[in-house]
């Protein structure tokens, strides 16, 4: 077969070799003396790489001469992708979250230093299926997505393998159960016993678990009534919450006792295990509750619409994204949250 001028050629470097199908092309002219002593000419080559068979070949020249860039980007690493897109993705979201994605990349170790060009969905597959009992593997999938995206973008690959990742039967998640009147008053009655007072600013503010444990004092105005979600899971989620009136005390105490954050334990704050381990679960138990950390959102969030409080406000308070809601808070915003939070109550 003759390719076109410029096209790229194959040769068969022998049967000895394991991959004796080169593709090379030709990137210009060299002078030399020949055996005679007369200045000649001839071409220069570069291997663009090695295949066990010529129709491999073939298709690696094609896909050079159709997109060169990924060619070009062929020696790039899973590890390599995975160091770019986390440099610029972990400034972007929270540090919980970063965390969690750090976690599932480690799971990733067999395809670290692979060229990502030459990973193929069988070996995503496959790490899915051994991790498919992980309560977290839907990260996996959605991190193979934006490392493949990010791998798109760049001209590294130009299909997005995760795509085609078949996901396990979801087992029936855990029905959301808001907390009920009497459970909360429950909670009220032992306000003063140890950690009872931080599930209550969770029923009464409506943050993710992870945003108030990630909540630094200096992010808290008193003054105002608010505290500043610096980093959350969602760009909605960076906000500002009012402060309810009736768990105004807690915050005010956790502020003037001169600590970091806000759940904290020995000048740390708390990391999302250690909480739920050594402070929900065991609350939960001791006064006869059957809840997650979410339900408490959860609550918050039926509880307004139950009061029918400004959908956009609420909105705003629990860092749900809306088309009403403007990209940057005012003075005005803020007041508006405290007048909806004022009325709002259990």
């Amino acid at each position: 077969m003759r390719f076109p001028n410029g096209y790229g050629s194959i040769i068969n470097l022998g049967k000895k070799r394991r991959k004796p199908f080169a593709v090379r092309i030709t990137t210009g002219v060299e002078e030399f003396i020949n055996k005679d002593g007369v200045k000649s000419y001839r071409q220069k080559y570069k291997y663009l790489g090695y295949f066990e068979k010529r129709k491999e070949a073939l298709e690696f020249l094609a896909l050079y001469n159709n997109k060169p860039q990924l060619v070009e980007n062929k020696d790039i690493t899973f590890n390599d992708i995975y160091e770019a897109w986390s440099k610029r993705k972990f400034e972007e979201i929270a540090k919980g979250t970063a965390t969690q994605y750090k976690v599932v990349y480690n799971h990733c170790k067999e395809l670290h230093n692979l060229p990502f060009s030459l990973i193929k969905v069988n070996q995503l597959q496959a790490i899915i299926d051994k991790h498919k009992n992980k309560g977290n593997i839907n990260q996996f999938k959605t991190f193979f997505n934006m490392i493949y995206n990010y791998a798109l973008k760049n001209e590294v690959v130009d299909k997005n393998y995760a795509n085609f990742i078949e996901m396990p039967k979801r087992v029936k998640k855990h029905k959301k159960t808001p907390f009920s009147k009497d459970e909360i008053n429950t909670l009220w009655l032992n306000k003063d016993k140890p950690y009872v007072n931080l599930i209550l600013i969770q029923l009464y503010t409506g943050a993710r678990i992870s945003e108030l444990l990630e909540l630094t004092l200096d992010n808290i105005n008193l003054n105002e009534r608010y505290f500043y979600i610096a980093k959350s899971k969602t760009p909605a989620g960076v906000r500002f919450v009012p402060i309810h009136k009736d768990i105004f005390n807690f915050i005010k105490d956790a502020v003037e006792s001169n600590k970091a954050y806000l759940f904290e334990r020995k000048d740390k704050p708390f990391k999302y295990n250690y909480y739920l381990k050594n402070v929900f679960t065991p609350l939960m138990s001791k006064y006869n509750l059957n809840h997650t950390p979410h339900e408490t959102r959860h609550t918050f969030i039926s509880q307004c619409d139950r009061l029918t409080l400004n959908r956009i406000a609420v909105a705003r308070i629990v860092g749900h994204t809306s088309n009403n809601i403007t990209e940057h808070y005012t003075h005005k915003d803020i007041n508006d949250l405290i007048e909806a939070i004022d009325k709002f109550y259990y």
